[in-house]
Formats: structure tokens, C-alpha cells, sequence
């Protein structure tokens, strides 16, 4: 009897022993299964970046965006590589310990819960960076020389109103977030001086601080005015339209800006005081996580 007892015992612990080998192997396995989804996340966020950089460096994205997408990537990748110098950690140690394995049990069900969310984020700003967020007006097609009201807007409405519709629908697809649309739309001139009480100059000083504001001034007071110009169509258009889309969870905010006798962000580098590429309207969009 005592022999058929000590037979079921051993059983028993080999039985206990295959199991748990069992157990720390299956863990093992996706520990590594999801190291490398983490490594492959880090990859796809250092494909991203590179996007971003190069749409900074061709002038292509404004800098509010910049600013606020480096961040979300940055903390993305923070708490990626945190995962994975864990993961690492956990192999150094082995999985022999029963009591350490339930630790990293609930270790690996917690950080998988996240990379769904970290997974979503990354293809978020991977599509945001995809998409044309940048158009660049020439001035003369809505403007004559010296001129910044729009008398006749129909070009301009067709025209913005494809850029708030590129908005609206990337928006539409992510409805399920708290999304922030931001428009900012940047003003430029070039040098070119205007004749001393003339009606056009009289027009621009009155607005103006000082008696008699010079050329440089002058230019920041244009180029401001057809900034707002362009910007007062883009809001009426994104008016119109958003009801179209089913954006619930939607906030907005406009930016004009004149930039005045700036040069315009990107690669151009030959320009000359009086050069017609100067005298353009930048319009960058973006839409956000809406911050908590």
C-alpha cells in the first residue's frame, strides 16, 4: 500500500513538474511574441518620425504640430522601450520561479492591454503624416496687385473647401477619439514699398500703430489682412460642411498670422526682394488627440 502511495506521489510531482514546465514555456513564448510586436512598434514609430522630420524640413508641417506630434511619439516610444527592457529583464531571470511567473502573468496581460492602444496611436499619426496637410496659395489667384479682399470667391471656396473636406473626413474615421482640428494660415509679402498717401497706404496705417509705419510694417499689416482673408473663407467652408460628416466629438480652433516679409518655410533659397514666390498664404491642418 505504501508503495502504490509513494508511485502516485512521484506521478503526481512529474505530473505538477510537466505542467508547470508547460506553463513557463507557453509564457516564454509570448513574452517573446510580444518583445518582438514591441521592436516592430519601435520601427514603425522611427518611420514615422523620419516622415516628420522631412515634412518640417520642406516646410510641410506647422510647428504647433510638430511640436505636439514629437511629443506623442516620444512618449510612445518611452513606454515601448520601458516594455521591452522589462521583457529582457524577466529572460535574464528565467521562468523556473512559479511565484515570479504569476508576477509576470499579470506583467505581460497588462502591457498587452496597452499596445492595442499604443498599436492604434502609432497607425493614428501614421495616417495623419500620410495625409496632404499643407497647401500653398499663390496670392495672385485671389488677389490683385496691391489688394487683399476677395471680390469674387468662388475659386477660393472650391479651393478651401477641399482642404476642410480632407479634414472632415480623416476626422470621420477616427470618431471613435476626442479629436482637436486646428486651420493655421500664414501670411507672407515680399519687399515691395508703397507710395506714401496713397489710398492703399492710407488703408493699411489706419489700423496701425504710429503716425507714419514704414514698408516692413506695412508688408506685416498685408500680408495679416490676406491671412484673414483666406481664413474667414476656410471657416465658412468648414461651417458648411461639417454637418455633412458625423463628427460628434469634434473641437476646432483657426490661426491667422501674417508673417509679413518672412521667407516661407522649405527648400527655396534664391529668393529676391521683389519675387512673386514671397508673396503666398501657407494653410496648415492638423487633427489631434484632443489634450486632457
Amino acid at each position: 500500500m505504501k508503495k502504490n502511495l509513494t508511485v502516485a506521489a512521484l506521478v503526481f510531482v512529474a505530473l505538477t513538474s510537466c505542467i508547470s514546465n508547460k506553463k513557463a514555456s507557453s509564457l516564454q513564448r509570448q513574452i517573446e511574441q510580444q518583445k518582438n510586436e514591441q521592436t516592430a512598434l519601435l520601427q514603425k514609430l522611427d518611420s514615422i518620425d523620419a516622415r516628420r522630420i522631412s515634412k518640417k524640413n520642406n516646410g510641410e508641417i506647422d510647428e504647433m504640430t510638430d511640436s505636439v506630434t514629437y511629443q506623442y511619439i516620444k512618449q510612445l516610444r518611452d513606454s515601448i522601450q520601458s516594455h521591452i527592457q522589462q521583457y529582457d529583464a524577466i529572460a535574464s531571470t528565467g521562468y523556473k520561479n512559479k511565484r515570479k511567473n504569476r508576477r509576470t502573468q499579470e506583467y505581460f496581460s497588462h502591457v498587452s492591454s496597452l499596445y492595442k492602444a499604443d498599436l492604434e496611436n502609432v497607425l493614428f499619426f501614421d495616417e495623419l503624416l500620410a495625409a496632404n496637410t499643407f497647401a500653398k496659395l499663390n496670392t495672385a489667384v485671389f488677389f490683385g496687385s496691391g489688394q487683399y479682399k476677395i471680390e469674387s470667391n468662388a475659386e477660393a471656396e472650391k479651393m478651401l473647401g477641399s482642404v476642410t473636406d480632407e479634414v472632415l473626413s480623416f476626422a470621420a474615421k477616427h470618431s471613435d477619439r476626442a479629436l482637436h482640428a486646428s486651420f493655421i494660415v500664414l501670411g507672407y509679402a515680399d519687399e515691395e514699398n508703397f507710395t506714401s498717401g496713397s489710398e492703399l497706404y492710407k488703408d493699411l496705417a489706419k489700423d496701425m500703430p504710429g503716425s507714419s509705419p514704414g514698408r516692413i510694417q506695412l508688408n506685416v499689416e498685408m500680408s495679416n489682412r490676406r491671412a484673414n482673408s483666406i481664413t474667414n473663407i476656410l471657416r465658412n467652408q468648414y461651417r458648411l460642411q461639417r454637418s455633412k460628416y458625423p463628427v460628434t466629438n469634434l473641437s476646432e480652433s483657426f490661426f491667422s498670422i501674417g508673417k509679413g516679409e518672412q521667407l516661407p518655410a522649405g527648400k527655396i533659397n534664391d529668393y529676391k526682394p521683389i519675387d512673386e514666390r514671397r508673396r503666398v498664404v501657407l494653410i496648415y491642418w492638423s487633427v489631434l488627440p484632443r489634450m486632457k
